[in-house]
């Protein structure tokens, strides 16, 4: 999947100079113009946090007690400005398998650049590895907050449902940095 993006990026966006400066990414861009772009790829680090839930309310319960952090890493590519596509991994501080599970999602963005924020809902499918090895689906919200149009910050969270085993559900919260290119 991250090679079809990146081939995907390269031949959509060749008139476009990407910018490999990093000393660019990390500065805030005041006039906040087209800080989010059709035919955007990004690539995201982030940290997790996980937490076991038997149904779909226990989300919103209000105690975090007793889950696993982790980090992982994800891909995204923006076909238009307000819909795209990701890939993401990530792995829990659990002791079990490196990566606990791999999902592709469908995303629908909603930038507002005067305030460089980026509302977002997502939802997709994916592959548990560690703990009961099974497929997965998940709905999830989350806000970005772009610096550049090359950096941003986001925080997201999402309620994954097993397949197979509902009292294997978990709420995940990633937090992270998103490079765009």
């Amino acid at each position: 999947g991250a090679a079809a993006a990146l081939f995907t990026t390269g031949t959509a966006r060749a008139e476009h100079q990407m910018n490999w400066n990093w000393g660019d990414r990390f500065h805030y861009d005041s006039e906040g113009k087209d800080l989010y772009s059709a035919q955007e790829f990004t690539f995201d680090i982030f940290g997790t946090y996980s937490k076991g839930k038997e149904k779909f309310n226990d989300t919103f319960d209000k105690t975090l007690r007793h889950g696993d952090f982790g980090g992982g890493i994800g891909v995204n590519y923006f076909i238009t400005r307000n819909f795209g596509i990701g890939t993401d991994a990530f792995a829990g501080d659990n002791g079990g398998d490196f990566v606990d599970a791999v999902s592709a999602s469908a995303i629908l963005r909603l930038p507002i650049d005067v305030a460089h924020l980026a509302p977002y809902v997502f939802a997709g499918g994916g592959r548990q590895f560690d703990g009961p090895d099974s497929w997965n689906l998940h709905v999830g919200v989350g806000l970005e907050f772009r610096l550049s149009s090359y950096t941003g910050i986001f925080i997201d969270g999402r309620h994954v449902f097993h397949v197979s085993d509902k009292s294997s559900d978990y709420a995940l919260i990633r937090s992270g940095l998103r490079f765009a290119f």
